[in-house]
């Protein structure tokens, strides 16, 4: 969304979610793109709600502590946007001269975002080009959204210079780049919301999200348990779906995950209904597999449980895909869950990217 200052620029990644700041730093090496740094600090609720900054000053003092507690050599930063509060969509329009494009979609634009175009943050990318048309995948959030994160960074005594909704981090951190021509669906299963991502030809072609997370199945397990959330955590993660031990475990989640299947099956029918959304020059293949990501993909059980409920190929996807060996040593904890902050980190070695 924001552009670069400066194409020199070396900068870390900082992930902005409702309950915590995950950053990341990638370095180049001979051997690739190694993990330099990486940290995590769990925000006091009420900060951010549901993608909205609600305290400024309280953010910008968190982002601050976590930045100097990992003592990172550099004051640059690209951060994530709100996937659920991000307006994407793929818009067909005639060939015109790159002079006229931006005039050209800002007009059409209108008729799919319920914003004002001066309300909001446009980017966009040419993903297929003919004879006399052009397929564009348009984003855009709203500034209202988009300046208090930017701010509060400010505030923090640091420099954004890019910044992009999460899905589009989500997919550079977990989909190896030209090794996924036919079309998959992404799904990250955050602590809050869980995001759908179809990609068809390694382009984002689709993005929505379902308001049911990782936290959802941790609260119902208390709920159900009559215990604190703490230790339910801890039964979820220990025993997950599957459990001989816990069986109860499963018939308490069942409710929420078979609704989980059932919107995901929703997405992936219209999806192989409508042969890609019509994108020019898209093969008509069905999507037959599905790659898990962020924290709530770790629960046991659960690709086993997707894959017998859809009927595609799932598997939980991998953040190192891209990243060194050594990376995955240097990481202690669930690394499923930086996915964000991994692929705003890689977004400095990809500076050919609109986004």
């Amino acid at each position: 969304m924001f552009k670069y200052l400066n194409p020199k620029l070396d900068f870390f990644g900082l992930d902005i979610s409702d309950t915590s700041l995950k950053l990341a730093k990638i370095k180049k090496e001979k051997e690739g793109f190694s993990l330099s740094a990486y940290g995590k600090k769990e925000l006091t609720p009420g900060i951010i709600e549901k993608g909205k900054v609600k305290d400024e000053d309280l953010l910008a003092s968190e982002i601050r502590k976590l930045a100097k507690r990992k003592k990172l050599e550099n004051d640059y930063v690209a951060t994530s946007l709100p996937e659920e509060k991000s307006f994407f969509q793929i818009i067909q329009i005639p060939k015109v001269k790159r002079s006229r494009l931006k005039k050209m979609i800002e007009y059409e634009a209108e008729d799919y975002i319920p914003l004002a175009v001066e309300d909001i943050y446009l980017d966009y990318e040419i993903i297929s080009e003919k004879r006399d048309k052009m397929d564009i995948l348009v984003t855009a959030l709203p500034k209202k959204v988009v300046d208090p994160h930017v701010f509060a960074i400010k505030k923090a005594g640091l420099f954004p210079v890019v910044a992009e909704v999460e899905s589009v981090s989500i997919v550079r951190a977990l989909v190896k780049e030209k090794e996924e021509a036919s079309p998959l669906l992404l799904i990250d299963i955050g602590e809050t919301k869980t995001i759908l991502i179809i990609l068809s030809k390694n382009i984002i072609i689709f993005t929505s999200y379902i308001l049911t997370s990782s936290l959802d199945f941790t609260e119902k397990i208390a709920e159900d348990n009559s215990i604190p959330l703490r230790e339910a955590e801890k039964i979820k993660v220990e025993h997950g779906i599957n459990s001989d031990e816990r069986p109860d475990i499963r018939k308490t989640l069942e409710p929420l995950l078979e609704e989980t299947a059932k919107t995901i099956k929703k997405h992936l029918a219209y999806y192989n209904s409508s042969h890609g959304f019509a994108i020019q020059g898209d093969n008509t293949e069905e999507i037959e597999k599905i790659i898990l990501s962020g924290g709530g993909a770790n629960l046991k059980g659960l690709v086993e449980f997707l894959a017998d409920k859809l009927n595609v190929s799932v598997e939980k996807g991998d953040p190192f895909v891209n990243l060194t060996e050594e990376s995955k040593n240097f990481f202690q904890g669930n690394s499923l869950s930086y996915g964000t902050a991994f692929g705003l980190a890689l977004r400095n070695f990809d500076q050919g990217n609109t986004f």
